[in-house]
């Protein structure tokens, strides 16, 4: 947008353009298409006012300082050469502009014969991406080409002010096409020709032009009158009311928000503004803001006026808008959970499609506890040691979307495996007598570990050994340190007893805990 110092007219007109360019985000319809027609069309016409509006205080410049006799003075004919200057650079402005619309038209499908002011397709995105921006990472579109074109027209023009007066020379006008700072990652690596043109149907891309068209010539305007022209802004004659919601679809419970607005070409306009009756607070730009809770599932329309003064007259604009309410349908994912482990953190992904974008979730639990991680759709379920259910709440927003119910089940128990050499001992074989590279590990249950791989950590801080013949016990040694001694004496049909004790395990938080096992004993026989 333009920048310091704008009329009050221009700045009505420059939120026109924002919040339709806004629109972009949402999916747009026949009706919005139709009301970037009408902004474009709007905008023109404040163009030409403006346009025949600086001529008519040129020629009365000129004409006064005829009568005054200063029209051959030297300071008067620079002025003269200067605003002679400064509308030959937006006569080409304007033209190059023309050019590029002409292109736009042309790209999708040329005038529509029913429709002239119209092209045949109004919703060629992709062809206005392929003009405006270019074949992806290239950077060769005709808006980079815009963008360099108007921002050298306002250097041009505040030079030429300038060049006229030292009195002049804090004058400037801002760059037109500056590339915008976005709030998310994405917006922040868009420049000004993707953040204007991509996703942009036809009709925004003509509304876009229109809109700098309007610009060139209110710099003209401003321009002129540094010079010493003074201008007065035309009267409008057209107006027309809007409402937009943020979303037409929304939860039982989430608020619903957007605007109601005048878009006119004219300096601020009062207004009264209210939604099913109740009166509306406009804000500092003089929008008036919508926001009440949804309630109640299906269609609902809500009904916006405003009251305002057109040509002098009280003149009243109604207009309805649709949204829908629907019941919320919480999604969690994690495909190996069935029931939530105690004490344990179960990792979901927990989603409310039907919010889409607005979803702005939080979350507590009966029965457990919950921890955020990563993404706003990324918990951690901890059910408490006992319990039998625990029963997620989801809010978004601040407000209630519904909950889910879990079972709850306790930690399946381990089980105790014989190692030698890598491989498991298959105990209903038996074994050799000689105690060749014999180890112990703790197994978790193969669905426990599965579902929560960070709590299935087990280890087994004592292990003792006895060899066994005919029912006694021939001797014995703790740890696997000594193992030679009983392979010494052991013979076939002996057997190894393994015991195993203070098994641990350690849990997501990297926290050790107590652990039993299924088989704390187990028997080898020996071949």
């Amino acid at each position: 947008m333009a920048g310091a110092k704008e009329t009050p007219r221009q700045q009505m007109i420059n939120l026109m353009y924002l919040v339709l360019t806004a629109l972009l985000a949402l999916q747009v319809s026949s009706s919005i298409i139709d009301k970037f027609f009408f902004l474009a069309e709007a905008l023109d016409e404040s163009a030409s006012r403006t346009e025949k509006a600086t001529g008519l205080a040129v020629k009365a410049f000129e004409e006064q300082a005829k009568k005054d006799g200063l029209d051959k003075e030297p300071k008067h004919l620079k002025k003269v050469k200067a605003i002679q200057d400064l509308r030959a650079k937006t006569a080409e402005a304007i033209a190059y502009l023309n050019d590029v619309e002409k292109k736009v038209v042309e790209k999708a499908g040329g005038k529509d014969p029913e429709k002239p002011n119209r092209p045949k397709n109004v919703q060629a995105e992709t062809e206005m991406e392929t003009l405006m921006i270019g074949t992806a990472g290239s950077k060769s579109g005709e808006g980079y080409n815009l963008q360099k074109k108007m921002n050298s027209f306002a250097a041009d023009m505040t030079n030429i002010v300038k060049n006229v007066d030292k009195e002049f020379d804090s004058f400037k006008l801002e760059q037109l096409c500056v590339d915008f700072i976005g709030s998310t990652e994405g917006d922040k690596k868009k420049d000004y020709a993707q953040r204007s043109f991509g996703q942009t149907p036809v009709a925004a891309t003509i509304a876009v032009l229109s809109h700098l068209k309007n610009e060139v010539r209110r710099y003209e305007a401003e321009a002129v009158k540094k010079v010493g022209v003074n201008e007065v802004p035309p009267s409008p004659d057209q107006y027309q009311g809007f409402i937009s919601l943020e979303s037409s679809v929304v939860a039982t419970g989430q608020k619903i928000k957007g605007s109601m607005f005048l878009a006119a070409t004219s300096d601020k306009i009062p207004m009264e503004a209210s939604l099913n009756g109740s009166p509306l607070k406009k804000n500092a730009q003089g929008i008036a803001e919508i926001e009440f809770s949804a309630a109640g599932a299906g269609k609902h329309t809500i009904n916006g006026e405003i009251r305002t003064k057109v040509k002098g007259k009280d003149t009243v604009f109604k207009f309805t808008q649709e949204y829908t309410v629907v019941q919320p349908n919480i999604v969690v994912e994690n495909p190996n959970i069935i029931a939530l482990y105690e004490g344990c953190g179960n990792e979901l992904k927990v989603s409310v499609p039907e919010l889409g974008a607005s979803y702005n979730p939080s979350y507590s639990a009966s029965g457990g506890s919950v921890i955020t991680s990563g993404s706003k759709n990324d918990i951690i379920i901890i059910p408490n040691d006992g319990a039998k259910e625990c029963v997620l709440s989801v809010s978004s927003g601040g407000s209630r979307v519904g909950e889910r119910k879990f079972g709850v089940k306790a930690v399946p128990l381990a089980r105790v495996a014989v190692m030698m050499g890598g491989t498991e001992v298959d105990i209903s074989q038996g074994i050799s007598s000689r105690l060749a590279n014999l180890s112990i590990i703790i197994k978790p249950d193969p669905n426990f570990a599965q579902a929560l791989p960070k709590e299935a950590n087990y280890r087994a801080d004592g292990v003792s050994i006895a060899l066994k013949s005919g029912g006694r016990t021939v001797a014995n040694v703790s740890g696997l340190g000594s193992l030679g001694s009983l392979s010494a004496r052991a013979k076939p049909g002996d057997l190894y007893s393994i015991k195993v004790t203070d098994v641990k395990r350690t849990n997501f938080r990297g926290s050790v805990l107590p652990a039993k096992v299924a088989n704390p004993i187990v028997n080898i026989p020996l071949n």
